[in-house]
């Protein structure tokens, strides 16, 4: 049994000794590590020989290969039972940090609104003294200009328009452009979008919020405003970045005109001329060529089967690759005869992770023909039997609980590899721009594309999520008519698991 004598970081010796591999197998922990509370190095060497033959002892005396079966069963349950515990526990956080969050915004919009309803109550007391001041001069036109039927008229009808405009001001919660982003942003944290892209709406509109200021009110500001913060984000960053600033921005403002806050979006209109932003990172004929001619495909060269499998399946979804690498084996159905894919974040286990941008990202995809003919069944079928969770290796990772990261690091370094430089090639998002462009140019049904990749629906009756027999086999239609890569993929070999 090997022991290692280490030191931490404040100069302390400390022991650690690894469990044999019997023992890791029913439960216990990889290693074990005892303090020496020493700094001197002579001494700790002799704690280190004490504790390692205490260790071994006791190691020995519990080794698997001499337990009972009863012992082995009780490890193995207790070890159950304190995994278990930990997932209840991290779920137990997880939301009640959701109900924290939920609790702030909802206090933060009640003192908003408060606030709101004290300001309305000024524009009714400003309206009281209008209208004081209306039978004011009434009663003095009156005595003045009796004689003047047209001038009295005249003054009578410019003091109701203004009180008729006051009264009208003061039916309406005015916002401040602050309080706007605080109910849009607790709005979409009600909509359960994706902690990430919470994020970027917040530091998006924060621009905004800082530029015009937070106490400016929305009904305020006008199109020549928005076009000065256009001027403003340009400055230092890219076509696309600003493209982004301005949809966060949009968004804020058509969930201001649906509340009926104002009039109109004067974002919604706002382009970058000549941006990077209008050139979407597709992927080219010859680069899926180049890509799908690399020994990953051709040989089965790849350390990781997702290599070989994720490009495959984005490039004949349109997936966002997110959604792709957090299936699990139970995402996989059979609906009307219909091999498919069911992209959400519903799941049998308890601690699952997954996530969708939002609730139009909910969707079932067929699987397409070439998946099938390269095997991809195949590949199904053994991760059932195996009994695995996942479809594939990947792992929610970071705090925005990324499950694409470690495949998009490894594909970057394909990509390299092959020559094409970054910041000038197509990524692994460009797999769903190259579907979406090549739905468009095969004219494919609107409705069914907007199904496909998750899109919002735009009319009433698209908003239902359905998979019936009908939806299932148009879906399956506009996807083999509107993707073939046959040109694209006549390299490709077919069954990796047989490599």
């Amino acid at each position: 049994m090997a022991t290692y004598l280490h030191k931490n970081r404040n100069g302390n010796y400390y022991s650690r000794i690894p469990f044999p591999a019997c023992l890791k197998a029913v439960g216990f922990p990889s290693e074990v590590r005892f303090s020496l509370r020493t700094k001197d190095r002579n001494e700790a060497m002799v704690s280190n020989l004490e504790v390692a033959l205490k260790a071994k002892l006791l190691i020995e005396e519990i080794k698997v290969a001499e337990m009972s079966e009863g012992l082995k069963n009780k490890v193995i349950q207790k070890r159950a039972e304190i995994r278990l515990q930990e997932r209840m526990r991290v779920e137990i956080d997880k939301k009640n940090k959701q109900y924290i969050e939920l609790l702030k915004a909802s206090i933060q919009l009640k003192n908003q609104l408060q606030a709101s309803e004290d300001r309305n109550q000024e524009l009714v007391n400003q309206n009281q003294e209008i209208k004081v001041i209306a039978r004011k001069i009434h009663s003095a036109a009156k005595v003045k200009v009796e004689s003047n039927e047209l001038a009295h008229q005249k003054i009578t009808d410019f003091i109701s328009e203004n009180i008729d405009i006051n009264n009208a001001r003061s039916s309406k919660v005015i916002r401040t452009l602050e309080e706007l982003q605080t109910e849009f942003l607790a709005d979409k944290v009600r909509d359960q979008i994706v902690n990430k892209s919470l994020k970027q709406l917040k530091l998006r509109t924060s621009a905004l919020v800082h530029f015009a200021g937070g106490s400016t009110r929305i009904t305020d500001l006008t199109y020549g405003d928005a076009r000065n913060f256009q001027e403003h984000i340009t400055e230092g960053r890219s076509g696309k970045t600003v493209s982004e600033y301005l949809s966060a921005c949009s968004q804020m403002f058509k969930y201001a005109c649906k509340l009926e806050y104002v009039e109109k979006n004067h974002f919604s209109g706002l382009k970058v001329p000549n941006s990077a932003s209008d050139k979407r990172p597709r992927w080219t004929s010859e680069q899926l060529l180049n890509l799908f001619s690399c020994e990953i495909f051709t040989e089965h060269k790849f350390r990781n089967i997702d290599d070989y499998w994720l490009p495959l399946v984005m490039l004949h979804t349109g997936a966002r690759p997110s959604e792709i690498c957090q299936l699990e084996t139970a995402d996989y159905k059979v609906i009307f005869d219909t091999p498919s894919l069911s992209i959400t974040d519903d799941s049998v286990y308890e601690d699952s992770e997954k996530r969708v941008k939002n609730k139009n990202a909910k969707r079932i995809v067929p699987i397409h023909h070439k998946l099938i003919e390269l095997g991809f069944l195949k590949f199904i079928e053994t991760k059932v039997k195996a009994g695995d969770r996942q479809l594939f290796s990947s792992t929610p990772i970071g705090e925005d609980k990324d499950w694409s990261k470690g495949f998009t690091q490894r594909f970057s370094r394909t990509l390299t590899k092959l020559g094409l430089e970054a910041g000038e090639r197509p990524t692994a998002y460009g797999f769903r721009h190259t579907v979406r462009d090549e739905f468009k140019l095969s004219e494919s049904a609107k409705d069914i594309v907007t199904e496909l990749i998750g899109h919002e629906k735009e009319t009433f009756g698209e908003v239902h999520y359905t998979h019936s027999e009908f939806d299932i086999v148009r879906k399956l239609e506009v996807l083999h008519q509107g993707l073939n890569f046959d040109k694209e993929l006549i390299k490709v070999a077919s069954d990796p698991l047989f490599r």
